[in-house]
């Protein structure tokens, strides 16, 4: 009877390792001692990633004969081929530590064999491969198969993966072929639209596009593809798990600021792994032929800077002055650059005086001062009619603080013209 305690004892308790690595990484992996065919099974890897950021990847040699499913994943994808289990996370999870579970079903032949993990991580631009502790189970007797201590599940609950939306054979990939090709369209004097073409790229597998934004350059999203965004500390990364199946596709954003410092300083990478290789291809350097400006803002800007604010025209640009009481008047152009006043006449022929008004990161442009809120409406009317500009309105203030129109039209006691 001790006998068989003791047999039954060393049959079922977990296996488990223990490690530390350096760079604070540390593995444990609990997994049965034996396993015979038909039998099932849980596998549980608690990593500790130290503090890995970005693209993290477990690349496990399994055993013959041993399917695998992904229990929980923490985010990565999961896929198993040629005796291999490739966990691929495009940012590794937040938390120093957390588990990796797969379920375990020996299949018929399954004659036992070894785990070699190996978890590789980005550090300072370069992959480092970290080799965790291997883990051994053997094969048991073929009479303990349905054990109730080891139930085969009728179905695998899978949490923070989609394997079964991934093909059987993934098509094959030429890093080689990959290409992105960059077009910038203006779209006025401080925003542009920025697409990356997509080809050759790895389909069903992950995928990262990062551009990196000088200071003082904001973005914010378009066309995605299926990609999460993020913008941190200046880059601005598009990233798949499972990249578009699609031979070409296209992602875009929108770039707001000084166009003129923004876009020459663009710097752009992609991110994605061939085997046990890491590939960081840097994508097309900007060039002026990248830009379609079909209105001339870029050209009107440049003529901007480059002729002097004083003239001996009545042109100018300046603060205005703070009005008394309540005051009335017609915004023409809102951007975060600031232009001088020939700029306004060679791009919209206007001659009359413009204020510069900072205002919540932009910097809005008024002219006219009225004491009405009707005077300043027909002000707005005639340079409608008279000038290219991008949708006049009035605006309102309080002893030259911005407030809205309607409290204004209410303390002056004034009525609303449409």
């Amino acid at each position: 009877m001790h006998l068989v305690q003791t047999f039954l004892f060393f049959l079922l308790q977990p296996w488990f390792a223990f490690i530390g690595i350096g760079n604070h990484i540390d593995a444990e992996s609990h997994l049965p001692s034996q396993l015979a065919a038909g039998e099932s099974a849980t596998g549980t890897w608690t990593i500790h990633k130290g503090d890995a950021r970005g693209f993290a990847r477990l690349h496990m040699r399994v055993p013959e004969h041993l399917h695998l499913t992904p229990l929980e994943t923490a985010g990565a994808s999961f896929e198993q081929r040629d005796g291999v289990v490739k966990l691929i996370w495009l940012d590794a999870p937040e938390t120093e530590v957390f588990q990796v579970k797969l379920g375990m079903e020996a299949q018929m032949h399954f004659s036992g064999g070894s785990f070699e993990p190996l978890w590789s991580f980005i550090s300072d631009g370069r992959r480092q491969d970290v080799a965790l502790p291997s883990a051994y189970i053997a094969s048991a007797a073929a009479g303990l198969a349905g054990s109730p201590l080891m139930p085969a599940p009728s179905e695998w609950v899978v949490e923070g993966a989609d394997a079964a939306s991934l093909p059987d054979e993934l098509p094959p990939f030429d890093p080689d072929r990959f290409e992105v090709q960059r077009r910038i369209q203006i779209e006025g004097p401080d925003v542009a639209l920025v697409t990356l073409e997509v080809s050759g790229h790895p389909k069903h597998r992950f995928l990262r596009l990062v551009d990196r934004l000088p200071e003082g350059c904001l973005t914010e999203r378009d066309v995605l593809q299926g990609a999460s965004l993020r913008f941190e500390d200046q880059e601005l990364a598009f990233q798949w798990q499972n990249a578009p199946r699609a031979n070409s596709f296209r992602v875009s954003y929108r770039i707001s600021g000084d166009l003129s410092a923004c876009l020459p300083q663009i710097q752009g990478m992609a991110e994605f792994a061939v085997g046990e290789t890491m590939h960081t291809p840097a994508l097309p350097a900007f060039s002026w032929e990248q830009v379609e400006d079909p209105e001339g803002w870029l050209e009107d800007l440049t003529v901007a800077e480059e002729v002097p604010a004083k003239t001996e025209e009545p042109v100018a640009v300046e603060v205005p002055a703070p009005d008394d009481g309540i005051s009335f008047r017609v915004q023409v152009l809102a951007a975060h650059t600031y232009v001088d006043a020939p700029w306004f006449k060679k791009r919209f022929g206007f001659r009359s005086t413009i204020d510069a008004e900072p205002h919540e990161d932009w910097i809005k442009y008024t002219t006219g001062s009225f004491a009405a809120y009707d005077a300043a409406r027909n002000h707005r009317e005639e340079l409608t009619s008279q000038f290219d500009f991008p949708g006049p309105f009035v605006t309102a203030y309080d002893e030259g603080r911005r407030i809205t129109v309607q409290e204004a039209l209410v303390r002056a006691q004034q009525h609303w013209i449409p």
